[in-house]
């Protein structure tokens, strides 16, 4: 029977000069020496190594099991890491949008402010902030009108 992993027929003899020694042995009709399944049998040194390279694989195969599964987790995550540093980049281009558009707005608000202000000085004399926080909107639209009225076209 072969083995899973290894091309080939499986070895019968320990070593290529076992094989040479086993055909001799036939040519001339004396004992073979012993196959690895008569080696690991009789037990011994040879039979050791035998089960501590079984052992081995064994580790090995696990190892290579968990390595896979490693791999697949870090595969994974980089995705992951990938997503996160795309929604990043959206995230920062509209974070710098919405600053653009905050910096309009309070530019607006300013210059909409100084004209709030150019329209209550001549009618209250008091400062203009004071001015524009006490009247109503009503109220400083009726004076924007009056104003509009009173300026010669």
């Amino acid at each position: 029977m072969t083995v899973a992993g290894k091309g080939g027929r499986p070895k019968k003899w320990k070593s290529d000069a076992d094989r040479v020694r086993a055909y001799r042995a036939r040519q001339r009709g004396e004992a073979e020496p012993a196959t690895i399944e008569q080696a690991i049998d009789e037990g011994g040194d040879f039979a050791d190594y035998i089960a501590r390279i079984a052992e081995l694989e064994q580790k090995v195969a696990a190892g290579r099991r968990i390595a896979s599964q490693h791999v697949a987790r870090l595969r994974k995550l980089d995705g992951e890491k990938w997503e996160l540093q795309r929604r990043l980049e959206r995230m920062e281009r509209e974070l710098e949008s919405l600053q653009e558009t905050h910096a309009r707005v309070t530019q607006q608000r300013d210059q909409l402010m100084a004209v709030l202000n150019a329209w209550a000085e001549p009618d209250g004399g008091a400062p203009a902030d004071d001015v524009a926080d006490q009247l109503s909107r009503a109220e400083r639209r009726r004076r924007a009108r009056e104003e509009l009225r009173r300026r010669p076209s």
